[in-house]
This record gives C-alpha cells, sequence and structure tokens, in this order.
C-alpha cells in the first residue's frame, strides 16, 4: 500500500512559489520530520495532504485513496495549531468527541490521557491553559484513534522535556504498530532524536537528508554493546562503555537494525544520529535570508 504519493504537485500564493512539481512517496511506515525555515511552505503542504488546501496542479494520494476522500479521516489525523480548539469547551469535550467519533475504548483513552499526564486540567476550559497543555491536549486527540498516518504540525512547541519525551515514547510505539507519522519542527537536535527520516523543503522541493548525508553515526544504548559488533563490520561499531557504542550506517541499515533487534535482550534503547546533523545541513541549504 502507498502511504503518500505527490506527482507533480505544485502551489503559488501569488508570485511566490511554494511547491515546485512535486513528486514525493512515502511506501513503508516510517517517522518523517519536515524542516524548512518559516514561511517556507511546510503547513501548506500538511494541509494539501488533508485537503485542508488546494493544489495548483498535480495529484495526490493518501493510503491509496484520492486526498479528497472523506474517509480519509477514518485513517489519518493531522494535529494543527491550537486555533482549532474550542477555547470554552473543556479538554474532556475535546477527549469525549474524539472517543465517539472513532469508537474508542475507554481503555485506549485512560492509556493515552495518562501517558502525557493530562488528566489533572481536563475538567477545566481550554481558554485557560498555557501553551504546553493546549499542545499535550492536541498531541493526545491526534494519537487518541491510533490511525494509519499522522501528521503533526510542531508538536513539540512549548512542550517540556519530561513531555517531549512521552511524545518521542508514543511516537516511536505507534510506528512500531504500523502507523506512519509526519511532523514539522524547528527543534533540530529533536528532531535528531526522534527520527533519522528528515525531507528538508528547499524552495519548493522535497529533498530527503540521505540524499545529503547518506550515512550516519548514531550514538546507541542497549544492555550488550558488544553484541553490535557479532551483526556489524568492524569498522561500523566503536565501543564506548559496555552499554553504549557509535555506529555508522545507512538510516535504512539502521531502522533494520532497530527492527531485528526489538523485543530481545538486545534492543536498542535509544539511538541519536551524531553525523554531520541536520542542524549543520539545515544551515548549508538555506540562506540566511532564507531563515527568519
Amino acid at each position: 500500500m502507498s502511504i503518500l504519493a505527490l506527482q507533480q504537485v505544485t502551489k503559488s500564493f501569488g508570485p511566490q512559489q511554494i511547491l515546485d512539481h512535486v513528486d514525493f512517496t512515502i511506501d513503508t511506515p516510517t517517522i518523517m520530520a519536515l524542516v524548512a525555515p518559516n514561511g517556507s511552505g511546510k503547513t501548506t503542504l500538511m494541509d494539501i495532504i488533508a485537503n485542508l488546501g488546494r493544489v495548483d496542479s498535480g495529484t495526490v494520494t493518501v493510503l491509496d485513496r484520492p486526498h479528497t476522500d472523506q474517509m480519509l479521516y477514518t485513517d489519518m489525523t493531522y494535529m494543527q495549531g491550537d486555533t482549532t480548539l474550542f477555547m470554552n469547551m473543556t479538554g474532556q469535550d475535546h477527549i469525549e468527541l474524539i472517543q465517539r467519533s472513532y469508537h474508542l475504548p475507554a481503555e485506549r483513552v485512560e492509556q493515552v490521557v495518562g501517558e502525557f499526564g493530562i488528566g489533572q486540567f481536563l475538567q477545566k476550559k481550554v481558554k485557560t491553559y498555557s501553551l504546553g497543555m493546549k499542545q499535550l491536549l492536541l498531541i493526545t486527540l491526534a494519537l487518541l484513534p491510533a490511525p494509519k498516518l499522522v501528521m503533526l504540525d510542531e508538536p513539540v512547541n512549548g512542550l517540556d522535556p519530561k513531555a517531549v519525551q512521552s511524545l518521542r515514547n508514543a511516537l516511536q510505539r505507534l510506528n512500531d504498530q504500523g502507523s506512519t507519522i509526519i511532523f514539522s519542527s524547528h527543534d533540530l537536535s529533536e528532531v535528531d532524536r526522534l527520527t533519522d527520516n528528515v525531507v528538508f523543503l528547499v524552495r519548493g522541493k522535497l529533498v530527503p537528508i540521505t540524499t545529503l548525508a547518506p550515512t550516519t553515526t548514531y550514538t546507541v544504548v542497549l544492555p550488550d554493546a558488544r553484541f553490535l559488533t557479532t551483526l556489524l563490520d568492524a569498522e561500523q561499531v566503536q565501543l564506548i562503555t559496555p552499554t553504549k557504542a557509535t555506529v555508522t550506517v545507512p538510516p535504512a541499515e539502521m531502522a533494520a537494525l532497530r527492527t531485528k533487534l526489538q523485543g530481545t535482550a538486545h534492543a536498542i534503547l535509544d539511538a541519536v544520529a551524531t553525523r554531520q546533523g541536520t542542524e549543520a545541513l539545515y544551515f548549508k541549504l538555506f540562506s540566511q535570508n532564507e531563515i527568519r
């Protein structure tokens, strides 16, 4: 099944071309970061995928269906900004609306609400929430249905470190269960912690990081780091401590390694990309007048 397919997609606002004959596909479940300066079109692209914006030309297919198919939202969620919340409703009102719409069991609601620790303020009206509280509610609403495709626009914005860790764990778990997550972020260090599948939006084109840095060095943590030497070539592994090592492999190989070890006594507990990082590539790709 094709998860996402963009074919010759163009979009302009007046003289400014946001998307320039974009061809892009996602065929297997992944966590993908969309990175670009403000005003480059990240939100516009996500709006188009979600059928909240129109293309000038080209086609968009989501989960093997036209993105205009109204039934897509049974298998897809899209977290936008807090303007999508109802200020005079409580957080609980929002939760119950999603629960009824997707016919979710109470156990699923309790799990996600507990995961993000938002139960303490759900009875309050949203207009009393801080930015971080609104973000946590929006994230919870998007993840509750565990859909095949989740899109998150700047989900890390306003979150404290504990909440960011909860988000990271939740996204990894969803992806392990077969969901695809597309998120935008300006927190490039957190991007490197969440995924090595980074796509830059550069002057109307989508540029995968793998075309810029085909191999990546990861700092990985696992119960017995020496075990990696039985799976990889000697030049690919450098032991740091008994439980930590650096591994230099292409992103696809790291993804396969994590999947292979998942659920075993040698599961990778953490992996941080330490290649020429996303931030360094970001400043190479975008001129100073684009970064604002």
